[in-house]
């Protein structure tokens, strides 16, 4: 049996990814108060595929906003979708996970559910990353 299949943890995948692209470590957020310019700008400097959406009056991450949330705006609202808030796009119903949970089964929820990015929460309930599906198997291929 694989060391993926049995022992690999989300943790490992996170360690794998800091020494990978120090650079785009921890929480990557975008005030709901951005433009959509503002946050595909954001994304392409960190050269990611999420966000989380905070926001600053309440003090919380309210969704997950991947590329194909953007594309979808942007298709169906044309170029008004420019000049619209951003703070309905992305995913309300954020998939979670903890860095202690094993990779096998998080991976197989994953696609189970067509679900392309977990959000990972940390001891005290609090987001302190993201993992993706390719992350999961860059990781699984490089041993």
């Amino acid at each position: 049996m694989l060391y993926f299949e049995k022992f690999a943890t989300v943790e490992d995948v996170i360690n794998f990814k800091q020494a990978e692209t120090p650079y785009r470590n921890g929480v990557l957020q975008v005030p709901l108060t951005a433009t959509l310019l503002q946050l595909i700008s954001f994304m392409s400097d960190y050269q990611v595929g999420v966000v989380f959406l905070y926001d600053g009056q309440k003090g919380n991450i309210v969704s997950l906003i991947s590329e194909r949330d953007i594309m979808r705006h942007i298709a169906l609202n044309e170029l008004a979708a420019f000049e619209m808030p951003i703070n309905n796009l992305g995913t309300r119903e954020i998939f979670t996970c903890s860095p202690a949970d094993k990779l096998k089964a998080v991976a197989g929820e994953m696609a189970e559910h067509h679900i392309r990015h977990a959000a990972i929460l940390g001891e005290e309930g609090d987001y302190i990353g993201v993992i993706s599906s390719s992350d999961i198997e860059l990781f699984a291929g490089q041993g």
